[in-house]
């Protein structure tokens, strides 16, 4: 079991692109400790292996549509940490406007932000 540190913060990126998540990783490696997961399925296989986990982030992103074979996608994704307790916030990577969004899925996002990483500190400008 994995303790994670507090200092400096942490947060999870949940997306289907390689490079995509590299490039998280890259620009947040100096302000914060970032997990990145492939597939909601990784995320939650790293929860039960660590439950300390959820506690630990300070947000989490992910992106809206997975590579087929997924089992989620991101709404259904964020949906379930909310289920889970998950009280931090939650952003959506997606080119889509947020207003096209159903009120019942605007519950479970936070607010959408564009498919391009972001830094740590641009992040947490949203929280």
């Amino acid at each position: 079991m994995t303790t994670l540190k507090t200092n400096p913060p942490a947060f999870a990126v949940v997306d289907d692109s390689p490079s995509t998540l590299l490039v998280w990783r890259m620009k947040s490696r100096d302000k914060a400790t970032v997990f990145t997961f492939d597939d909601p399925a990784r995320f939650w296989e790293h929860v039960h292996s660590d439950p300390t986990f959820l506690e630990a982030l300070s947000c989490v992103v992910t992106d809206q549509h997975f590579a087929e074979g997924s089992a989620s996608n991101g709404l259904e994704f964020a949906a379930a940490l909310k289920a889970a307790g998950f009280n931090k916030p939650i952003f959506l990577s997606s080119n889509s406007d947020s207003h096209t969004l159903s009120p019942e899925l605007k519950s479970c996002i936070d607010k959408v932000i564009p498919k391009e990483p972001l830094g740590f500190d641009d992040l947490r400008k949203l929280f």
